[in-house]
Formats: structure tokens, C-alpha cells, sequence
């Protein structure tokens, strides 16, 4: 049976693999990460040595951490076998790379063209060979399958998730700070885990998706956010952040005019169910339209209080709003004004008191995507704070 390793380059630290990851069948792989804080760039080494010779097919990832496993792999002396369309190159020399160097990797490195969506002719060039190990930069569950079919005494499988999240570039290698061609939460879900354990019956380690904190100590607040979401000035709230390819899903903070409140603790706005009750009345009158045929249907889905680290309470509320709009709103006849959804999306709000200020953090996210993005929602909403500002 086959043994996995899983590897995502996206994040900014890994956690160390147990043994029984990073010993695989005679080849062990070492990474270390160091965090050049001000840039938030990462460097890493990777460290590669097996008790003999493997044969090793690399498929996908060929841009990014591909462009330093390969060089290191034949530098150990395996064989290694590159897999792509054939539309670039595969022994492009590495700026730093010295010409010897370069030189002894592209007489010695194989290269295999063909599409990764054929799986025949996947499937066959993988049994021809017989390869001793198979990496992977899969995307979709039927990318892997053949792997599993063409070679079922596979010694070592390993599944990495790179190059492909990223933006396209003609720049090698990639780097940690280009932007992303899908959400970074969508990123770490490519592992494929339901699939791939089910083959390899193995326990594999999974990262969290990376967060910064966004700190304004001059208005008493902070937060955690996703790290890939980009800050929108002059949207009008104190602070704004959207996914840059999720456009719906955004969080930003409102702060009361400290000349106008004088808010001494959160339950100044009554029970959570009351405080629920006017933050749905607020995002009604913000999504107010003057356009005809439109109506607005909203629910509160949940109110509640906690009381975080900090001491300080906070109050929670979470609603629903979805927008309609009739096709033909300037019909006559009812049956002619036919009412489609524009929208659907849920909004989490959590409110704080300090300095006399109500703080409230808001997220915004369609529906269809909170379930999948719930659990990093939710994150956010947990690392909401509020503080004194010095005087």
C-alpha cells in the first residue's frame, strides 16, 4: 500500500511531519521555513536523501517548490522524470543557479509530455516505468485516481498543493506574495483528503489557513483576517476587507461618533435579541432601494453573548437578507412581473463597548459560500476586540 506525505508551499510554516511521514520507506523530507517578517516572504530549504536509488514522476508543481525538489532529487542521483504539456521548458536555468550546476541537472533530468487530463495515457506511462514514487500536484480527485490505478505497489505517494493557486506568471519560482487565482480557504481544501485516505489509510496533517491581525490602536480595536484578502479604501467604514475573487464576502468596522454615544457596556442595547433586532433594522435601511419591484426578505438567524479573554462582553448576531427583483417591473398584469433573486447572502456581526463607543465588526458572505467558509468566519468573529485608548 501506498505511503503519503502532504505538502501545502502556500502556507507560511508547516508543522513538523510525525515519523511516520517524514521516514518513507527509506526517504526522509525535511523542510525548514524562515519568515522574512517585513516583506512576508518565505525561505526555505529542503533537505532530500533516500537509502537508494528512486525512481521518481513529478506531475504538476513543476513551478514552484517542483523547481528546487527536482534539483535536489537528481542531485541525490534518483531519476526524475518531469510530466507536462511541453509548452515551456523544463531545465529553464535558475536565477543564482550557476552554470555548472545548471548544466548537470538538464543532461540528467527525463521529461514526459502529455495532458494530465488524458489518464490512459497517464495511466500507461506510469505502469511503464514503474515507478518508485509519485508526486503529485493534484486538483481534482480524478487527477489522482490513475496514479493509484497504474501503480498499485506504489512505494510512496506524495500529494502537494502549489503553483496551481497562484496567479499566472512567467516568473520562476513562484513566490509566496503573488496573489492568488482562487481564495487561500479554497486553496487548502485541494487536498482531496476524502479520496486520497481512502487509498493510502493514512493520518495526514493539515495546516490552518494563515490570518494577520489588523491592529488600530489610535480607535481601540483589533482582528484576525484571512492573509489573503485586500484592504478597500474609501469604502466608508473604519476599516474594509474583501476576498479578492469571493467579491460578496467582505468584513469591515463600524465605530458610533464619540461625540454622539456614551456607551458604557454592550447590554446598553438590551438583551442580544433586542441588539439583534437593531442590526437587522440598520442593514434594512442601508439595502434600502428605490427601485421598483424590489423587496428584501430577512431573518434573524441567531443572537448570542460571550465574554472573551479580555473580560469584555460582546454580543453576537448573525441574519439573513435576500434580495428580489421582478423582471418586468413596469407590467400591468401581476403574472407578468416575475420576481428572481439578485442575492442571497448572511450577515455576522459582532459588537463591543469601550470608550464610550459601540464597536461593531461586520461580515458579509453569500450563502452559498458559508459553509464553506464558515469555520474561518467564525474565526474572525472570535478575535474581535476592543480597548482603551491612551489618552
Amino acid at each position: 500500500m501506498a505511503r503519503l506525505a502532504a505538502i501545502q508551499e502556500h502556507l507560511l510554516s508547516c508543522s513538523p511531519l510525525t515519523p511516520s511521514l517524514s521516514d518513507l520507506s527509506g526517504t526522509r523530507l525535511h523542510t525548514q521555513h524562515q519568515l522574512k517578517r517585513k516583506l512576508w516572504q518565505q525561505k526555505g530549504t529542503l533537505y532530500v536523501s533516500a537509502s537508494s536509488t528512486k525512481k521518481i514522476f513529478n506531475m504538476g508543481g513543476i513551478r514552484f517548490i517542483g523547481v528546487f525538489l527536482s534539483r535536489l532529487l537528481v542531485k541525490e542521483g534518483h531519476r526524475v522524470t518531469l510530466f507536462t504539456r511541453g509548452k515551456a521548458p523544463v531545465t529553464q536555468q535558475l536565477p543564482g543557479e550557476s552554470d555548472g550546476d545548471y548544466a548537470v541537472f538538464s543532461s540528467k533530468i527525463l521529461h514526459s509530455k502529455g495532458d494530465r487530463k488524458d489518464f490512459e495515457f497517464e495511466k500507461s506511462s506510469l505502469s511503464a516505468e514503474e515507478f518508485d514514487v509519485i508526486c503529485v500536484n493534484g486538483r481534482e480527485a480524478d487527477e489522482v485516481e490513475p496514479v493509484f490505478d497504474a501503480l498499485p505497489n506504489l512505494e510512496q505517494f506524495l500529494y502537494r498543493s502549489s503553483a496551481g493557486v497562484y496567479l499566472k506568471s512567467d516568473l520562476l519560482p513562484h513566490a509566496e506574495a503573488k496573489g492568488f487565482a482562487v481564495s487561500r480557504r479554497k486553496a487548502a481544501s485541494l487536498i482531496l483528503s476524502t479520496y486520497i485516505l481512502s487509498k493510502v489509510g493514512i493520518a495526514l496533517a493539515q495546516q490552518s489557513p494563515v490570518f494577520r491581525e489588523y491592529i488600530d490602536a489610535f480607535d481601540g480595536y483589533s482582528f484576525q483576517y484571512p492573509r489573503s484578502w485586500i484592504q478597500v479604501r474609501g469604502a466608508g467604514a473604519d476599516i474594509f476587507f474583501r476576498d479578492p475573487y469571493v467579491l460578496d464576502e467582505n468584513l469591515s468596522l463600524e465605530i458610533s461618533s464619540p461625540s454622539s454615544s456614551q456607551y458604557k457596556s454592550v447590554e446598553d442595547l438590551g438583551p442580544p435579541q433586542e441588539a439583534g433586532k437593531k442590526v437587522l433594522k440598520q442593514y434594512l435601511t442601508e439595502f434600502m432601494s428605490t427601485r421598483l419591484g424590489v423587496r428584501r426578505e430577512s431573518n434573524i438567524l441567531s443572537t448570542s453573548s460571550r465574554v472573551a479573554d479580555d473580560g469584555k462582553l460582546y454580543y453576537e448576531v448573525e441574519v439573513n437578507i435576500k434580495s428580489y427583483a421582478n423582471n418586468n417591473e413596469l407590467a400591468v398584469m401581476p403574472q407578468d412581473r416575475v420576481a428572481r433573486l439578485e442575492w442571497d447572502r448572511r450577515y455576522l456581526s459582532v459588537l463591543g463597548v469601550e470608550n464610550n463607543q459601540l464597536y461593531e465588526l461586520r461580515l458579509q458572505v453569500p450563502e452559498n459560500v458559508f459553509a464553506e467558509e464558515e469555520s474561518d468566519l467564525r474565526r474572525v468573529m472570535d478575535s474581535f476586540r476592543v480597548s482603551k485608548i491612551a489618552a
